[in-house]
């Protein structure tokens, strides 16, 4: 007989996970309310949030939350290529327009030497992080969630 996993149905992780999105689109609408900005906020639409200023989407939030695991931002992280793939879709399809900024917004931690760090607003080195993720591609032996 096999021991049954109580846990394994539950829906907290994803529950968890969209209070995160309401807690980052509230904590950056009330930063964009401050700078007296106007802008609609939008949640799963585009991408996990979305702030509007008429009639466009300049800036675009992929949050990721990780309640269980611990997760860091390395070059192969699933999360951030997940989040190159949306994104690169959404531009390719035209349903994201040129000249939008992405964010990734997480509970995960970006080592120094790593893609993200280099992605940061603060530091940005774009150069480096491209580099360090096309050699990421041509390393990679879990290419699954490099490919898509």
């Amino acid at each position: 007989m096999t021991e049954s996993n109580p846990d394994r149905f539950s829906a907290a992780d994803s529950a968890l996970g969209y209070l995160y999105q309401c807690r980052v689109a509230l904590v950056s609408a009330l930063q964009r309310i401050r700078a007296a900005e106007e802008f609609t906020v939008a949640l799963e639409t585009l991408d996990d949030v979305v702030f509007d200023k008429e009639g466009q989407a300049p800036e675009l939030l992929q949050t990721k939350h990780h309640r269980t695991r611990s997760a860091n931002l390395t070059d192969a992280s699933p999360d951030l290529w997940k989040s190159l793939r949306i994104w690169n879709e959404g531009l390719a399809a035209g349903t994201i327009p040129p000249g939008t900024s992405f964010y990734l917004i997480t509970t995960s931690q970006a080592g120094d030497d790593s893609a993200a760090h280099r992605l940061r607003v603060a530091e940005r080195d774009v150069a480096t992080a491209r580099a360090r993720l096309h050699a990421t591609v041509r390393i990679s032996e879990h290419r699954e969630h490099l490919d898509r």
